[in-house]
């Protein structure tokens, strides 16, 4: 897990429904609310832009 712009965090784990679930059940637990929770992939060249280039790397 690593922190990210804005306060938000980012996992890179498998996104399969069973690990989405345990992920929620735990954050329930820990009495923690989401704002937003995204899954997807993102190329290596995406991922390197918006890590070096922040709210700017973002395509229009």
């Amino acid at each position: 897990m690593t922190s990210g712009p804005g306060g938000s965090y980012i996992c890179w784990i498998e996104a399969t429904p069973e690990t989405i679930a345990d992920l929620t059940a735990w954050l329930r637990d820990e009495g923690v609310t989401l704002g937003e929770l995204r899954a997807g992939r993102r190329s290596l060249e995406e991922v390197f832009l918006r890590l070096t280039q922040g709210e700017q790397g973002k395509k229009s």
